[in-house]
């Protein structure tokens, strides 16, 4: 257990990181689908999380504005 700290395991990859890199290697080679997809789209996986936590910030925020 070298890699954990009180008994609780750190590091890894999170599934959207290894979801975004297999993308990354998919339109890089030409394989599948993901070939004819626009960078945009095989990046989503790194920033996808990002705009939804965003999203919900933006929401409370104007929630809190008009309840107070």
């Amino acid at each position: 257990m070298a890699n954990t700290k009180n008994g609780v395991k750190r590091g890894g990859f999170s599934i959207c990181t290894i979801v975004g890199l297999l993308f990354i290697v998919m339109k890089v080679f030409g394989l599948g689908i993901v070939a004819n997809w626009s960078w945009l789209w095989v990046l989503s996986p790194f920033w996808i999380g990002y705009s939804i936590v965003f999203i919900i910030l933006i929401i409370w925020v104007i929630l809190i504005a008009i309840l107070s």
